[in-house]
């Protein structure tokens, strides 16, 4: 965890990357970076994989009495 801690500058990019809701700069700045340090680049593709996995989940609906 004290890795991550050095890197706590670019979570919200990380996270923002995943989501599709980075910037341009911002993506250029990450890219940079996770070409340097392997316990970014490693989150990012840990975080990519698991939104991909949770994306490509059917959609289930929700029993009429449940709400």
């Amino acid at each position: 965890m004290t890795v991550f801690m050095a890197c706590a500058k670019y979570l919200n990019s990380i996270q923002e990357t995943v989501d599709g809701t980075i910037g341009s700069i911002r993506r250029a700045e990450l890219e940079m970076h996770v070409t340097q340090c392997e316990a970014c680049r490693a989150l990012l593709e840990d975080l990519q994989r698991i939104h991909d996995a949770a994306a490509a989940l059917p959609v289930l609906e929700a029993p009429d009495r449940a709400w």
